[in-house]
C-alpha cells in the first residue's frame, strides 16, 4: 500500500486532511481533521503522517 497526506481545501474554507490510499487510484481512507487555521492543519498533518509511519501498510478504510 502506498499512503500520504493530503491538503485538501474545503468549500467552506477550512483545509481537510485525509490519508489517500494510491496504490490503485485515489482512495481516501481517513481523514483525521479540518481546520481554518494553518497551525492546527499543521498539527493535523503532522499526526497523519505518525498514523502513515506507525500502521505498517495495514490502515483499513473508514477506521
Amino acid at each position: 500500500m502506498e499512503y500520504v497526506c493530503k491538503k485538501k481545501k474545503n468549500k467552506s474554507g477550512t483545509i481537510s486532511v485525509p490519508i489517500i490510499d494510491k496504490s490503485d487510484g485515489y482512495n481516501v481512507i481517513k481523514t483525521v481533521g479540518s481546520s481554518s487555521d494553518e497551525k492546527e492543519v499543521g498539527r493535523l498533518a503532522r499526526k497523519a503522517e505518525e498514523i502513515i509511519r506507525t500502521s505498517g501498510g495495514q490502515l483499513i478504510e473508514g477506521k
